[in-house]
Formats: structure tokens, C-alpha cells, sequence
């Protein structure tokens, strides 16, 4: 197999020649491996990502083909090994921790290509990646395979709702959520995969209201009006399970700024529900739960600070809502949490 290069959300690249170190430092499915593959506001390492997919496919015209290469060359074989089914378990276990190394690259580089608009690339690698890992499950046993699974299906609903694909993106979120439930069987602790279930639901949840936008420029009040509603459930629930998993999960204090953007970005779209339905106490509540979660980690010119300073531009500018509702004896403002 040809060479490649290994993508981290660090925004550090090693060659191939460093898995070993890599792993030495941490399991592929320890946090700090993942952490930035979770829906938040963009960060710094999202720009590393970017601008480092964007470098290597402009130095090397067949980057994208090679990654897409080795991708469906790890699936074939893993075709081929379940029709073998020689090797032995210290084979398969090398096997394993190699397609997941793989799969990890394949998933950063695709959100490096989601990330500058390439959005054909971004969507190829993803479902590849998705493809990966159901045959990884068929190859060595769904239990341990279920963190992965879910995992793409994130990055691959991502994908297609920034793709503007919200019924593909809502079904394989969807998906994701049934693997989270089956993960509650598991005979050791699920908190990844929650945790995850709480990125497909705030995902979910960010459709829908993308979705209640385009009804209501239609002048489908109603339905948008059921849109936001189904959306304060499904972000508030992403928001909650993700504050109460992510930090059971191995590696998460190296990571922690990462589980507070997703965290937080999940709470400011739960209030931006309430603002729409015109609850506006309520959503400075819930600007508030996403401004104490990023909060410690707002230092100047980071994606922390960034975020912090659009949660409190919510705030201001929701007050000044309830303010004029007030006055015009509107919704919350007016005390009786009139949505209409």
C-alpha cells in the first residue's frame, strides 16, 4: 500500500512511520483522537485541518485518490478475509487497530475537505468510512465496533446537512442513535458511545431548525413552529448527554476545550429554539448554560474566546427582544409563554 499521511485532531500530521508512537500514547479510540470530529463551532484545529488538507491537495494532485484508495482497499480485504477466516487473533487484533488508525485519517481529512467547500470529496471519504466500519463489524463482532460506527455516521450527517442533504443526514443520525441504544447491552462502560448520541441529536436537532427556517420563508408557520419545538428537544437532550458523558470518556481532560465547544454550541442552539418560539427568558438560560460551559476556556484570540463572544452577542440581543415584546405584550416577555 502506498504511503500515507496520518491526520490528528492535534493539526499535527505524522507519517505512517508514527502510528506507533501514536498509539503508545493513547488507544485510536481515546478522546483526544476524536474530540474535534464533534459538532461545534469551528475551531483552531478546525483551521489546522483545512489549511492542511487544502496544502496537501494542492502539492499532491492525487492526495484525495490515494486516502479514497486506501480506504476501500482496508474494506476489501476485510471482504476477503471473512470469506478466509484464517488468521490468527493476534492478526486480527494488528488488523483491527490498523483500520481504525485508517479510519480516524479518513475521517479528518474528510472534515478538512467539508471544512474549505469540498463537499463531493468530503461526502466520498465519509460514506467510504461508513462502509469501513459496518464491514469492521461484520469482520470482528459488532460490540466493539459500535463506538466507530457511530462516529462516522456524525461526521458523515455532518456532511450531508452542510451538503444540504437534511433527509440523508437525518437518517444516518438516526442510525447513529440505534447503535448508541444497543451500546447500553455492552459489558463495560458506554459513555462514548452516549456521548456520541448526544452529537447525532444536537446534529438532528440543528436540521430541524434549519428546516423551520425554510417553512417559515415559505409561510409554513405552523410546521416550522413544530420544527423549532422538535428542535429544543433533540438539542437540549445532545446538550445534556454530552455534559454528562463526555467527561467519562478515556482521554477526555487532555481534550476538554473540545468537549466545552460541543457542549456549548449544543446549549446556544437549544436557546436559540426558545428565542424563536419566542420564549426569551428561557433562552438566556440556556445562552447562559452555553456561556458557563466555554467560559474557562475563553482565552484571547482562541476558538473558546470566539464562541464565548457570539454566546453573548445571543444574550444582548435577546434581551433587547424581550424587551420589545415586552412592550408589545409579547410571548414571554408578557409572562404567558405565547409561542405564536
Amino acid at each position: 500500500m502506498t504511503t500515507l499521511i496520518s491526520a490528528l485532531p492535534s493539526g499535527q500530521w505524522p507519517t505512517v512511520a508514527e502510528k506507533e508512537d501514536l498509539m503508545a500514547r493513547g488507544t485510536a479510540e481515546a478522546f483526544s483522537n476524536w474530540a474535534s470530529l464533534l459538532p461545534a463551532s469551528s475551531s483552531q484545529e478546525d483551521e489546522h485541518r483545512s489549511v492542511y488538507v487544502k496544502g496537501r491537495s494542492s502539492s499532491n494532485q492525487s492526495f484525495f485518490d490515494d486516502i479514497r484508495s486506501h480506504l476501500l482497499g482496508v474494506t476489501e480485504g476485510l471482504r476477503l478475509q471473512m470469506i478466509l477466516g484464517d488468521e490468527s487473533e493476534q492478526a486480527r487484533a494488528e488488523m483491527s487497530a490498523s483500520a481504525h488508525r485508517l479510519l480516524l485519517q479518513g475521517l479528518h481529512v474528510a472534515k478538512g475537505f467539508l471544512l474549505h467547500r469540498e463537499y463531493h470529496k468530503a461526502l466520498a471519504l465519509c460514506e467510504i468510512c461508513v462502509d469501513l466500519t459496518d464491514h469492521l463489524a461484520m469482520r470482528f463482532g459488532e460490540n466493539g465496533e459500535l463506538f466507530w460506527q457511530i462516529l462516522a455516521r456524525v461526521v458523515l450527517g455532518s456532511a450531508y446537512a452542510r451538503f444540504h442533504k437534511p433527509a440523508e443526514a437525518m437518517k444516518v443520525l438516526e442510525d447513529g442513535i440505534r447503535f448508541s441504544e444497543r451500546a447500553l447491552s455492552l459489558p463495560r462502560s458506554c459513555a462514548r458511545e452516549l456521548a456520541l448520541q448526544g452529537a447525532c441529536k444536537a446534529l438532528l436537532g440543528n436540521i430541524c431548525l434549519d428546516l423551520a427556517a425554510d417553512m417559515h420563508n415559505r409561510g409554513g408557520e405552523a410546521s416550522a413552529v413544530a420544527n423549532i419545538e422538535k428542535a429544543a428537544k433533540l438539542t437540549q437532550f445532545g446538550a445534556v448527554f454530552m455534559a454528562k458523558y463526555l467527561p467519562s470518556v478515556p482521554g477526555y481532560e487532555r481534550k476538554r476545550l473540545e468537549g466545552a465547544l460541543a457542549i456549548s454550541t449544543a446549549y446556544a442552539a437549544r436557546g436559540v429554539c426558545a428565542v424563536r418560539l419566542h420564549k426569551y427568558e428561557e433562552g438566556c438560560d440556556w445562552f447562559e448554560k452555553a456561556k458557563d460551559a466555554i467560559q474557562e476556556f475563553a482565552h484571547p484570540d482562541s476558538s473558546g474566546h470566539r464562541l464565548l463572544e457570539e454566546v453573548l452577542a445571543h444574550i444582548e440581543h435577546t434581551r433587547v427582544l424581550q424587551h420589545i415584546g415586552a412592550a408589545a405584550g409579547d410571548g414571554d416577555a408578557a409572562g404567558d409563554g405565547d409561542t405564536a
